[in-house]
């Protein structure tokens, strides 16, 4: 077997774990769609595809991890799985497709491997946990609303540059209190960013 087709084990609901060998290549869109008993799934490096929303409301899902063979985590690949915790990205992972990560409630971290490039549109959107926030040097292009109502991310670190593009409330309504985002360089930012990109400002320099 090479390919898990598109809605293979769609509302599986007593499905509590899978694995998946090296060799397959491609998970289909909807694969593991509402497998709500679904605790862990591990991607082999072998899997280069991944289509939309392949574990999307996977409710009890607490742990991800995604080989290297990926390069693009589709949209809403992950999006409300309410109990995820953590999650691994492989090491070729570049894009991060809109609603990727979108309303996983307990996701309190996220490492972004070297040559990370983009965020999607409401990536990370109502990531309730996530406080921190480090970015790879790489990191092109940051989308709209990508982290708004993480209410308890509190600093934003960009290393060595800032990404080109931020898009159009990409951190609206993020942590009540402080908050300090560091910026590397002059940002082009969407169409209604300007007053966000200059309370960045104001906060780095609050901060230091």
């Amino acid at each position: 077997m090479t390919k898990i087709g598109d809605y293979a084990f769609i509302f599986k609901s007593n499905l509590a774990g899978v694995v998946i060998p090296e060799g397959v290549t491609s998970i289909g869109t909807n694969a593991f769609c509402y497998c709500t008993s679904l605790v862990s799934v591990t991607t082999p490096d072998s899997v280069i595809e991944v289509g939309e929303a392949a574990f999307y409301r996977c409710e009890s899902l607490i742990h991800a991890s995604i080989g290297s063979g990926l390069t693009v985590l589709p949209r809403n690949a992950f999006s409300e799985c309410w109990a995820l915790t953590s999650v691994r990205l492989g090491a070729n992972v570049k894009t991060l497709g809109d609603y990727a990560f979108n309303n996983c409630l307990k996701l309190s971290g996220i490492t972004f491997p070297a040559g990370f490039e983009t965020v999607g549109t409401r990536a990370f959107a109502l990531c309730a946990e996530l406080t921190t926030i480090t970015f790879p040097e790489s990191v092109s292009t940051i989308g709209s609303e990508a982290f708004s109502g993480c209410t308890k991310l509190s600093l934003v670190y960009f290393q060595r540059n800032t990404p080109s593009r931020i898009e159009w409330g990409a951190f609206n309504d993020i942590a009540n209190g402080r908050w300090v985002i560091i910026l590397r360089r002059q940002v082009r930012t969407g169409e209604g960013s300007l007053i966000l990109a200059s309370r960045f400002a104001q906060a780095t320099k609050q901060r230091q």
